[in-house]
């Protein structure tokens, strides 16, 4: 437990009005969220300041608000006064975080960090009090709040941590402190900031680091070449992946007949209630952090059978007579390329709709160059291409091809979709969060 009175001596603080005998809670950003004993960080945002709500967070049992030393404090509300409320968020969480028994579980990576995490949730809850990142709230702010949600009673968290600039992920260690983790994979994404997957690859091996400098366990996912070459020092690691000689490995890897996901797990048959085989990659990966947490094989299986996962994830939708496979959540070229690849593996083949991969800073035209070249060896029945972006995938590709279609007018391609969408059994919606393809189901 951590009272008012226990954060006096942090560096750079000053207090105001604070009775430091309370007893804190938790701690939030949303002022309509505080409860009795919270701590409220007036965070400034583009449009909102956490300053004005201040009365808000108070009025509804917060026990201290974190402001910036510019705030005046004319109602004497119990305050204390910093330089940066986002990094004091950060140092508070820490301090909250050693006062914790439970053990905490970090997941990075390029692709599947929040389906895996999700997972890892399903199994865990079986037998543990457990709490997760909500979202993805994986960020210098989202951290700090997963760790605010751990109370006395948890047993075991598990952290999602995302990053786009180099430094992120070790500074998130360093506010988590986690007592075990893994990266999923490395791939291309964010490359404004990381330039290409070496870049990736470092700054995603801040947790490993973090980890090792502690002695702690890290999960390696050798099926990851760049990842798995770039760990020399084998102590505290254990592997997953394909090959039977990883600590933990799956069998019969596949999709069933309605394309969803199956694995063996130690003899047990597993089917997932997602699209796609590379969702078993995910499993696997949330099997191992189980298993070595003490959960056995066949909660693992009751837990995994069927599972789904939120709208713009991967969920199958129906439109019409056609079955929809929205994932408009996230797409780099890695996972972009997974998800065409998995698809059009099924004898009915699929139709897709692709958009715009974000965030590729200056490698975007080359690697959508490079979608085209692969998009030319998969078998589909149709194609249709959205966004600026896409329109280099496009160039790649034969336009005398007419299952192939690009648009950079969104209203007209919903018209196109509109009278073909019925015909098939199988569409794919993929893109950027941005892009939002998904709008392509309003009726």
């Amino acid at each position: 437990m951590l009272f008012i009175g226990d954060l006096i001596n942090i560096d750079g603080t000053r207090f105001e009005y604070c009775d430091y005998s309370v007893q804190l809670s938790g701690g939030g950003i949303d002022s309509r969220l505080c409860t009795e004993g919270f701590i409220y960080f007036a965070l400034k945002g583009s449009r909102v300041d956490g300053h004005d709500f201040i009365g808000k967070a108070i009025g509804n049992g917060a026990a201290l608000a974190v402001v910036e030393e510019g705030y005046h404090n004319k109602e004497n509300y119990p305050v204390m006064y910093c330089a940066d409320v986002e990094k004091y968020m950060g140092i508070l969480a820490r301090k909250w975080r050693n006062g914790l028994n439970a053990k905490i579980l970090a997941i990075t990576g390029t692709n599947g960090k929040t389906s895996t995490k999700e997972m890892l949730f399903a199994i865990l809850s079986k037998k543990y009090k457990t709490v997760k990142t909500a979202g993805n709230y994986n960020n210098q702010q989202g951290v700090p709040l997963t760790i605010f949600n751990i109370s006395d009673e948890t047993e075991i968290a598990i952290v999602e941590m995302g990053t786009n600039h180099f430094g992120e992920i070790g500074n998130l260690c360093e506010i988590a402190d986690p007592d075990l983790g893994m990266i999923t994979n490395i791939g291309a994404g964010h490359l404004e900031s990381f330039g290409d997957k070496f870049g990736v690859l470092k700054a995603k091996l801040e947790m490993y680091h973090y980890l090792h400098s502690k002695n702690r366990l890290f999960f390696l996912n050798k099926d990851d070449q760049l990842l798995a070459s770039a760990i020399v020092d084998k102590s505290y690691i254990k592997t997953f992946g394909l090959a039977a000689v990883n600590d933990f490995h799956i069998e019969n890897v596949g999709v069933n007949k309605d394309g969803f996901g199956r694995f063996d797990y130690q003899n047990i048959e597993i089917e997932l209630g997602i699209k796609g085989m590379m969702h078993c990659r995910n499993a696997l990966a949330a099997s191992a952090f189980a298993e070595s947490l003490g959960i056995n094989a066949e909660t693992i299986a009751e837990a995994l059978n069927g599972f789904s996962v939120d709208l713009k994830r991967g969920e199958s939708v129906k439109y019409g007579v056609s079955e929809v496979i929205v994932d408009c959540y996230n797409a780099n070229p890695s996972s972009m390329m997974e998800a065409v690849k998995d698809l059009s593996s099924l004898d009915e083949g699929c139709f897709f709709v692709l958009a715009d991969m974000l965030e590729l800073g200056s490698s975007s035209e080359s690697e959508h160059r490079e979608l085209g070249r692969f998009l030319n060896k998969i078998s589909f029945v149709k194609l249709f291409l959205f966004g600026e972006e896409m329109e280099f995938c496009y160039q790649e590709m034969d336009d005398n091809d007419d299952r192939i279609c690009y648009y950079n007018d969104f209203k007209l391609m919903k018209k196109d979709f509109d009278a073909i969408a019925a015909d098939y059994l199988r569409i794919m919606l993929k893109g950027s969060r941005s892009m939002k393809l998904e709008r392509l189901l309003d009726k």
